[in-house]
């Protein structure tokens, strides 16, 4: 599977970050899923997504 480019968006009451990075789908997801656990502790409220460069979104979390 070739790589394409995704952004990943987090946002919470501690700031937002907006990252661009090359992957497979499945390397995505990975990150995604590392991203979400990582906040989850930390952050309490929080909303993070990531779609990919061909549009649509891919996968969303939204954590209260």
């Amino acid at each position: 599977m070739e790589n394409e480019m995704f952004t990943f968006v987090t946002c919470s009451h501690l700031g937002h970050c907006v990252e661009y990075r090359y992957f497979t789908r499945k390397d995505a997801d990975r990150l995604f899923d590392k991203l979400v656990s990582d906040l989850s502790p930390v952050t309490g409220l929080f909303v993070a997504y990531y779609c990919a460069s061909v549009g649509g979104l891919v996968n969303a979390h939204y954590a209260s």
